[in-house]
């Protein structure tokens, strides 16, 4: 577990997803090998935009100022089938947005500089929006994993309206996580 020292708070930036979609999302579970896939739990499925790590109060007040810049119109997000960065070895396996990329993609590209001048390491690679639903072990259950990404490859998980962008809070237990908000900015 990583240790967070006490005048910092473990946080990210993200778009929270709707009970109906989570609930939809949960009901994969069954189609994934047994012990393999390791699901985020329903309560934490969410669309990240950044995640900040341990950060100290100072940029939490920051990063709050760069989300109240945000100009942008509350949209429609689709969430349909399933994939994997790597389809050779799916370590990582996520709902991809269908309707709605680009708006998401428009929102992390207005704050990425503001967010990388803080001094938080910001990933280079190029920004995928997407819902993480579970992380895998490499294992001889590959191509089982495989299977259940294709066969959910086109399934559609619902639609929600994306109205508001969080600054969460995540605090870490021995069973995962538990995340809380620090702020939310409404999209007009």
């Amino acid at each position: 577990m990583e240790k967070t020292e006490s005048n910092t708070t473990r946080a990210f930036i993200c778009i929270e997803i709707p009970e109906e979609i989570k609930s939809n999302l949960s009901k994969l579970e069954k189609d994934f090998p047994k012990g393999n896939a390791r699901f985020v739990s329903r309560e934490n499925v969410h669309i990240t935009l950044f995640f900040l790590g341990n950060i100290t109060n100072e940029k939490i007040e920051k990063v709050k100022e760069i989300l109240a810049r945000i100009n942008q119109s509350a949209f429609y997000c689709g969430v349909e089938g399933l994939s994997s960065f790597s389809m050779d070895r799916p370590h990582v396996v996520f709902a991809d947005i269908s309707e709605g990329r680009d708006k998401i993609t428009d929102i992390y590209n207005s704050i990425y500089d503001d967010i990388k001048d803080l001094g938080i390491k910001t990933d280079d690679r190029k920004y995928t929006p997407h819902i993480t639903i579970a992380r895998t072990a490499h294992t001889k259950d590959d191509e089982k994993v495989i299977y259940a990404i294709e066969k959910n490859s086109e399934i559609k998980f619902g639609r929600f309206l994306c109205n508001s962008i969080k600054l969460k809070k995540s605090t870490l237990v021995p069973k995962g996580a538990i995340h809380s908000d620090l702020y939310e900015i409404k999209l007009k």
